[in-house]
């Protein structure tokens, strides 16, 4: 049996499976801290949440990028949007990602 399928149905599937991917790519980056953060002070370089979340968007773009050669920052800034990829990545995995920066930013 073939399914055949619009060329925009095609572009969302791609669209969709690209940002799973690039979802996993943050929540490597808090699940390994010490090859991201390690050493970074939190409460001098990300003294809100917010600021976190665009600097770790720009890191996961130059992450994803190096290992997977597609410009991504094309993709997030021109297709989904930037402010509508950092709501996105709260939705997916806010609470880890929230509970991340908390443990980093108790002391400030």
């Amino acid at each position: 049996m073939k399914i055949i399928i619009t060329e925009r149905q095609y572009n969302k599937v791609i669209v969709l499976r690209r940002i799973n991917e690039i979802m996993h790519e943050a929540l490597l980056m808090i699940r390994d801290d010490g090859a991201f953060y390690g050493d970074v002070n939190f409460c001098y370089h990300y003294p809100t949440f917010e600021g976190f979340m665009e600097d770790m968007v720009e890191e996961i773009i130059r992450n994803y990028e190096y290992f997977n050669n597609f410009d991504i920052s094309d993709f997030i800034y021109d297709e989904v949007g930037f402010e509508n990829f950092i709501n996105i990545l709260i939705d997916v995995h806010g609470d880890e990602i929230r509970e991340f920066y908390n443990s980093k930013t108790e002391d400030c």
